[in-house]
């Protein structure tokens, strides 16, 4: 069995996300932060922050 290591989480996020939570369970997101911070998109949206959402939710 190996062992991998991963990053600072906070970092992780903000890079495929655009967004820090404020608290990890572990590695975990709680779903009801996700529905807050990327429920809505506006028309404005730049292509970036769209493909921020979508891997929010992939």
């Amino acid at each position: 069995m190996r062992v991998v290591g991963v990053g600072d989480w906070n970092v992780i996020c903000y890079q495929q996300l655009g967004k820090v939570p404020d608290k990890f369970s572990c590695s975990r997101i709680e779903m009801k932060w996700l529905e807050d911070n990327f429920s809505y998109i506006d028309n404005f949206t730049s292509a970036v922050e769209r493909q921020q959402y979508a891997q929010t939710f992939i």
